[in-house]
């Protein structure tokens, strides 16, 4: 069945926004812990043709060795739709340039590494989950992965606070006053679907607060101790493929994840950006907006929830659903909050596009107060 078409309209109170893309590539076989699973530089070259040819405001965080590859198929991608666009000139809809700064910088001189690297290394020779000397996963992966979230306090600082960023000043317009920041994983079409058709519905019309797909909801008492969901490694839980945060948002989100961070690292464990992001909601959901899908539609379903529906109903209402059952009237009203709008989200979607699912009547039967 074709994919149902999205209005754009009641996606985001902003009447108006002007969002940034972040992203970044460094080559992780030249750390010190690659091994056999560690994919190639020219496996996330193949990948970044489809974000680097977005044509929006983009930010990428690299080093010497990266930027190179990444500013020719970055420039070759816009060439393809505009001279304009690859000279960075092209003004869209009046406001926003099409302009690309490169933050050129080894990972390995950021204090995420260099500070921590050994740290959680220790941590992890003390667990059940990181005996395969071969994991794709490795601690530079982590620390990695990790470091997502650090741009886009760096992004935050270059933007909107004017801060020297490695050197550069912002040179955006500052009548082009940045509202929101778009993560994208640079190679994440080899397992996202139709990136370049979804991800500018992503970045024009972002969601308020810190917008994240939610997949496999994860209940508190699933996530502490933490010995009980992360000895092993850890499930899947909030996807950080491609997010958004909203630029009044970022300090909270730098302070909360960062604390997770380092109460994590304080313990013992550490496994992956996803886990940090899954613990933050656990403590401060009031911080996120969430929308539902899989990997392969956490773009698609950013604007409303219309693909991988099973997934939405077996691992994130279920789950949600469960827990709220079994706590009630001591359930967080603020995960009560997201488990309403999630539900009357998902039955307006469904109602707008014909959709149907074996459950829908309990949705339909909880928002008019029958399930108690």
């Amino acid at each position: 069945m074709s994919s149902p078409t999205l209005e754009t309209t009641n996606t985001n109170t902003n009447t108006t926004t002007n969002t940034i893309i972040v992203t970044m590539f460094f080559d992780l076989s030249k750390l010190v812990d690659a091994n056999l699973g560690t994919r190639p530089m020219s496996f996330y070259l193949e990948h970044a043709r489809t974000t680097l040819s977005l044509p929006r405001p983009m930010i990428i965080f690299c080093d010497d060795v990266t930027r190179g590859p990444l500013q020719r198929i970055r420039e070759e991608e816009l060439a393809k739709q505009s001279a304009d666009l690859a000279k960075g000139c092209l003004s869209l809809d009046g406001r926003v340039l099409v302009k690309t700064w490169y933050i050129e910088r080894r990972f390995e001189d950021y204090d995420l590494y260099s500070l921590y690297w050994q740290t959680v290394t220790d941590n992890r020779r003390q667990r059940l989950g990181y005996k395969n000397p071969n994991d794709r996963n490795t601690v530079s992966y982590y620390l990695l992965m990790l470091f997502k979230l650090h741009t886009i306090y760096y992004a935050h600082q270059f933007f909107c606070q004017k801060r020297c960023l490695q050197g550069q000043f912002s040179d955006y317009d500052d009548n082009n006053v940045v509202t929101h920041f778009a993560w994208i994983d640079m190679g994440c079409n080899h397992i996202v679907r139709d990136v370049a058709k979804w991800a500018p519905l992503m970045v024009d019309h972002p969601r308020d607060k810190v917008g994240v797909c939610y997949i496999h909801y994860r209940a508190h008492d699933q996530l502490y101790p933490y010995s009980r969901f992360m000895e092993r490694g850890a499930g899947c839980g909030i996807a950080a493929t491609c997010f958004t945060v909203a630029a009044d948002y970022v300090v909270r989100f730098h302070a909360a994840t960062n604390a997770i961070f380092f109460e994590m690292l304080m313990a013992g464990y550490g496994h992956s950006d996803e886990t940090i992001l899954t613990y933050t909601f656990d403590r401060w959901p009031e911080l996120f907006t969430l929308h539902y899908g899989d990997y392969f539609s956490v773009l698609q379903n950013y604007v409303e929830p219309i693909a991988d529906l099973n997934a939405i109903f077996r691992l994130f209402l279920g789950n949600l659903v469960d827990e709220w059952r079994a706590q009630k009237d001591s359930f967080d009203k603020n995960k009560k909050a997201v488990l309403d709008d999630a539900i009357r989200t998902i039955v307006q979607s469904m109602d707008k596009h014909g959709l149907d699912h074996e459950h829908l009547w309990w949705l339909r039967d909880y928002l008019a107060g029958k399930i108690i």
